[in-house]
């Protein structure tokens, strides 16, 4: 990655004037807790700690090379703004947002429109207050509005949503107060209920949508045969229950054949129902109110929002959530966002802060929020502050810090690689650094399925009729599939204990083809017996669709994957978010682990005949070099003279080599951030 000059501090508020004052700010805080901070680190270290903190992955063995040789001044702050202004960069942050707001993509559509959205912000850098106000007040179903997602997420446990909603945006951990008053805090249920009646009134999978479409397929048809409601509305006269009773039936009837198409759209949307309110649980049991009585807005602290007439109450919430007054917003992501860049927080842990919460530098952390706020909450420029800093170049604390307790930050926190980070680093050194491979499933699935809900939002009635008629007889036809496949197994298993090998064989191959024509591409083909349109059979398809089912790819990086990685995987073997709680990944070291990188198929890939690095290793000359390129490509530094004179008989065979290099993948050196 060629070092680029740092053109934007003619654009931007001076950065390196901030990250100045950030290390001034630490400097007074040394002075107060008595410590000396730590030495700056040589460039080795630094090229591979910036890589891996910012854009998480190692460098490759000639982006490494490159840096380390390069005379240029200002090199450290040119690899920054490189880097920051990367795929890498962008790729990191949406595995921020993944993890935060714990996406599971295949997860029914939503969970691909969620994908989608929080993918988009990090490409764009989208404010962060924009994304949390859009997804706090959305409504509406996910192709027009892809942040309503975050509340489909949660779909049916809107209690559960505010707790996490308190929880990831301000820091708050107030769940427990759902069923009683906060043992250790002053959150009364009665505080959990007040915060939790701003989202009390809308409906997950709501049909307002659908029945609104179907209703106007109805009429259309009904009108077209003649079918006069005004007539019927006459003719019943005072009785309007009676009339508005035989026009819905009328409309019902004649958009029957249309139903179909329309099966799975309420899944997808949430709309606000304004005359639903939340109530007080039945064992509700202080002094303060009566079991069942409904609940009025309220907040924890700061300013209560005004609610101004039929006013959206959750954009009125999520109006108070992302206010730069806020006691708590800027407050949050600034301590996450240094956790972000330096691997821990200034308080920890950084979603429950109370009265007791302990800061090691409050100055420092006041600054941050204070240019947060400043400059819109922009991410990356918040970012780019932090890793200018001179604390961002020091050397590592080797610390024992007991959870939850604060850091000094006389220099970075030791730390191992995270399992997304290892899994990165290693594709780094088998792919040659080729991460900027975009995911084409997720991407492909997202937009084909945005122009089905189009073109059939754009439908005229009879076409929804015929569209409609069509997808009743696919569906008939995977009901009789289906029974087919179930004969099939049952006479599979009678064959097996008649032990008649050639019938089992038969059946298997028939198994084996009849699931061949229940998905992809021999699904399409086997409909092309039905239906000869294309586009007709696209819709059909699309009728029918639950989730995107995007797969995942061993060659991309983890920014392209669906989120999470699945239990199994190397990611989530070595800690990886499993997308149930925010922020639930782990650096921990198993045994399981230790097995996996000894002897399973990441590493091995690693040193695979037609990976780059053993490409690479081929094509160097001098055995000096093959050493060179060895240390270059996982240590990101070159060999001592006492390690070239050691390693260097091991270059005649190409299998020694290769058992050099598993020692280095296995080794501290490789999976910790110095």
């Amino acid at each position: 990655m060629a070092i680029c000059p740092c053109a934007w501090a003619e654009s931007l508020p001076s950065p390196f004037k901030q990250s100045a004052e950030i290390d001034n700010l630490l400097k007074r805080g040394y002075e107060d807790l008595g410590v000396e901070p730590l030495g700056v680190v040589n460039d080795s270290l630094f090229v591979r700690r910036a890589y891996v903190n910012i854009i998480g992955r190692i460098p490759t063995a000639h982006e490494a090379k490159a840096f380390i040789d390069s005379k240029q001044k200002g090199k450290r702050a040119g690899l920054i703004d490189t880097l920051i202004e990367s795929d890498g960069f962008k790729g990191k942050q949406f595995l921020f947002y993944a993890e935060l707001l714990r996406l599971k993509t295949n997860e029914e559509l939503y969970g691909m429109a969620m994908h989608h959205y929080l993918y988009e912000a990090a490409q764009k850098n989208t404010p962060y207050d924009k994304v949390v106000f859009e997804m706090l007040a959305a409504k509406g179903h996910i192709v027009e509005n892809p942040a309503v997602s975050y509340y489909l997420r949660d779909t049916g446990m809107t209690l559960d949503n505010v707790s996490n909603s308190a929880q990831v945006f301000l820091g708050t951990q107030i769940g427990c107060a759902q069923c009683h008053d906060h043992p250790f805090e002053d959150t009364t249920q009665m505080d959990f209920y007040r915060v939790a009646a701003f989202s009390g009134g809308f409906k997950f999978r709501s049909s307002q949508e659908r029945y609104k479409k179907l209703a106007e397929v109805g009429s259309a048809l009904a009108k077209d045969e003649g079918i006069d409601f005004s007539k019927i509305r006459k003719e019943k006269g005072e009785r309007k229950d009676k009339a508005d009773k035989e026009i819905y039936a009328i409309k019902k009837k004649y958009a029957k054949e249309a139903t179909p198409v329309f099966k799975n759209y309420d899944r997808n949307e949430m709309l606000d129902k304004k005359d639903q309110v939340l109530t007080l649980p039945d064992d509700y049991q202080y002094n303060d109110a009566e079991p069942g009585d409904e609940v009025q807005p309220g907040v924890i602290f700061g300013t209560m929002p005004e609610l101004k007439g039929n006013e959206d109450r959750r954009e009125a919430f999520a109006k108070w959530v992302t206010s730069p007054d806020n006691p708590r917003f800027a407050k949050v992501l600034a301590n996450r966002l240094w956790a972000h860049a330096f691997g821990y927080g200034l308080a920890e842990p950084l979603d429950n802060w109370t009265d007791r919460t302990q800061v090691s530098h409050p100055l420092a952390l006041e600054y941050v929020e204070r240019e947060l706020k400043s400059n819109g909450f922009n991410v990356k420029q918040t970012l780019r502050m932090l890793y200018l800093t001179k604390l961002f170049q020091r050397e590592v604390s080797t610390d024992e810090v007991a959870e939850g307790q604060p850091f000094h930050f006389s220099g970075l926190l030791l730390r191992r690689m995270s399992g997304v980070e290892l899994y990165d680093s290693l594709i780094t050194i088998s792919d040659g650094g080729d991460l900027r491979k975009k995911q084409p499933d997720a991407e492909a699935k997202w937009k084909a399925y945005v122009k089905n809900y189009k073109k059939v939002k754009a439908m005229k009635p009879k076409e929804l009729v015929a569209l409609g008629s069509e997808i009743s007889e696919y569906e008939k036809l995977e009901v009789k599939r289906k029974r087919e496949i179930q004969l099939m197994k049952i006479a599979l298993e009678k064959a097996k204990k008649e032990n008649n090998e050639q019938l089992v064989l038969q059946i298997k191959a028939d198994l084996k083809a009849a699931y061949a024509e229940t998905k992809g591409e021999g699904l399409k083909k086997r409909l092309m017996d039905q239906v000869k349109d294309k586009e007709m059979i696209d819709l059909i398809l699309y009728s029918q669709k639950r989730n995107g089912k995007v797969e995942t790819d061993k060659y991309l990086p983890a920014s392209e994957q669906p989120q999470p990685f699945k239990a199994g995987t190397f990611p989530r073997e070595f800690g990886a978010a499993d997308g149930e709680v925010s922020n639930n990944s782990k650096e921990y070291a198993s045994v399981p682990q230790a097995l996996s990188l000894l002897n399973g198929n990441r590493v091995e890939q690693v040193l695979y005949e037609r990976s780059k690095l053993t490409q690479w290793i081929k094509e160097t000359k001098s055995n000096k070099e093959k050493i060179d390129l060895l240390f270059l490509a996982i240590y990101a530094r070159y060999p001592s003279e006492e390690e070239l004179e050691e390693y260097l008989p091991y270059t005649d065979k190409a299998y020694k080599l290769k058992v050099v290099a598993k020692a280095m993948l296995n080794s501290k050196r490789f999976l910790f951030i110095q």
